[in-house]
């Protein structure tokens, strides 16, 4: 009898413990909490992007086989030297690999003032079929960055129709279209530039070529 008690005792003080200790982990600030909203967010995140892939690699804004079997999207900002770094690369491996189309997000920062109207140049010449023409300018040159002279820029990226473009970099569709790649970015939680992503996979930041390419496979 005495020992039937004290095994129920000790079952209950068990039970106990054990409550305890879930609380202890899962409480508000704990680190049970913690790992288990950090799973919660990369579980809404993945859904997030599975669910959006279609729109977020859809055409325009892109370079490279425009029918490539293989996709990497950007969210990247003209004033961001690692994503200049990165243009590099990428457009070396595009130049080597016909099955790959990049996709570019914009993502200009508070801190780069020139960042939102140069991501506004870009759209504006993807308009006209001119988008890889001004996105090599806009990495590969910094004159717009001394004197943002935009008539200029969409002259030497030969786009055809130049004040199109001007009205076009006013327009209210421009802005939302920049904003509309900021929140996709933000609600992928994307916290800097450049991060890449593929249907499953993420980088943030820009560490070389290989790094890129183990994305891809």
């Amino acid at each position: 009898m005495v020992s039937r008690v004290l095994e129920r005792s000790l079952i209950g003080f068990n039970i106990v413990v054990l409550l305890l200790a879930g609380y202890v982990t899962l409480r508000e600030g704990g680190p049970g909490r913690q790992a288990w909203d950090q799973w919660r967010e990369l579980r809404r995140q993945a859904a997030f992007l599975r669910n959006s892939w279609g729109s977020m690699a859809a055409a325009g804004s892109d370079f490279g086989n425009q029918n490539g079997t293989r996709v990497l999207v950007e969210f990247s900002d003209y004033q961001c030297g690692f994503c200049r770094r990165a243009h590099n690369s990428l457009m070396s491996m595009v130049g080597r690999d016909t099955s790959l189309r990049v996709v570019l997000r914009h993502f200009p920062l508070p801190d780069h003032p020139l960042a939102q109207p140069a991501a506004a140049a870009a759209i504006c010449a993807a308009e006209q079929g001119r988008f890889e023409a001004m996105h090599r300018r806009l990495f590969e040159t910094d004159d717009w960055q001394r004197d943002s002279n935009w008539a200029r820029e969409a002259a030497a990226a030969a786009v055809p129709d130049t004040i199109r473009f001007s009205n076009c970099l006013r327009a209210p569709t421009t802005q939302r279209r920049i904003r509309a790649d900021v929140a996709m970015g933000e609600s992928l939680r994307v916290a800097g530039t450049p991060t890449f992503l593929t249907r499953d996979r993420r980088i943030t930041g820009f560490k070389g070529e290989v790094e890129l390419q183990s994305l891809l496979q």
